[in-house]
């Protein structure tokens, strides 16, 4: 007999034994503690999981993107055990048992859909919260980033790396796009814009940046606030806005000439971003991947 069930013996008309499955409450309850929606596979209900599945999973991601929803979710934690000892309680025990239900099929399925999960997240797109306001007017503080992975060779995701083998194309990267990656000397993910690559030779004051030789475009002032200026900046077709501080300007001047598999990268708030400028170029290896989508104006996070 199956661990987690509980078994009835009937006759049929030639009194031989047959066995008649019923779940067991107490498993039920135990399951939908531990794995949600999966209880409905025990309690031999697939429709009920796959309605439970895909609200839970619709729940999870937008909970990434709204704190608010977590009490959704804690209320759903609650609701799957539950469901699943009524249905438990009150099994007809003529139903007919589909593999699903078998003990073994819940943690199997579980660690099928971790790991499609898992690689997803480490080879193709994964979401980042923006820590800081570095790259301001752009990109704001707590908003949610989807980054592009594939390709860029830093593969891995919830703090392990399966390979790491520097970017693969080198036309992956382009001046004035956003990427996010590993500064040197540091195990935290940085989100800033790549103005130098490999062989540009890079000048920057407080007056702004040159790249080879060539001071970068920057229009006449397009908003004014609460001690900042915002241009619009422009480097290989690329325009974007710029923060300047005029309370308390980047004192900070020096050049670089960036060294092959390297990139110079910088924050679109200039006078309040910690970048190439600090710590130097990035190596091929730290690149993570390409912002390719942000959600903006996160109401969840502060």
């Amino acid at each position: 007999m199956e661990i987690g069930q509980t078994e009835n013996m009937v006759s049929d008309s030639d009194n031989t034994a047959i066995i008649k499955w019923v779940p067991s409450v107490w498993v039920a309850v135990i399951v939908g503690l531990f794995f949600n929606a999966f209880a409905l596979l025990y309690v031999n209900r697939p429709r009920l999981f796959w309605v439970y599945f895909i609200v839970s999973a619709l729940v999870a991601t937008f909970e990434f993107f709204y704190f608010q929803l977590i009490l959704i979710s804690l209320i759903f934690n609650v609701i799957c055990p539950v469901h699943a000892f009524f249905i438990a309680k009150g099994y007809n025990e003529n139903t007919k048992r589909g593999w699903y239900s078998k003990l073994w099929v819940i943690p199997a399925s579980y660690v099928l859909i971790f790991a499609f999960v898992y690689c997803f997240r480490s080879f193709f797109y994964e979401p980042f919260s923006i820590p800081a306001s570095s790259m301001e007017p752009n990109y704001n503080k707590g908003e949610i980033i989807i980054v592009k992975k594939f390709g860029f060779g830093r593969y891995g995701t919830f703090g392990f790396d399966l390979l790491n083998s520097g970017v693969s194309d080198e036309e992956l990267m382009k001046r004035g796009h956003v990427y996010v990656f590993y500064p040197p000397n540091k195990e935290v993910a940085f989100i800033k814009r790549l103005i130098g690559l490999p062989g540009d030779e890079i000048y920057y004051d407080v007056n702004g940046i040159s790249l080879n030789g060539q001071k970068l475009s920057v229009s006449s002032p397009v908003n004014r606030g609460n001690g900042f200026v915002e241009f619009a900046e422009n480097i290989d077709d690329q325009y974007y806005s710029i923060f300047r501080y005029s309370n308390k300007p980047l004192e900070k001047s020096g050049s670089f000439k960036v060294p092959e598999g390297h990139y110079f990268m910088l924050g679109d708030s200039r006078d309040n971003s910690y970048d190439s400028r600090f710590w130097g170029t990035v190596d091929s290896n730290s690149i993570i991947g390409e912002v390719v989508y942000v959600l903006k104006n996160n109401p969840g996070l502060k």
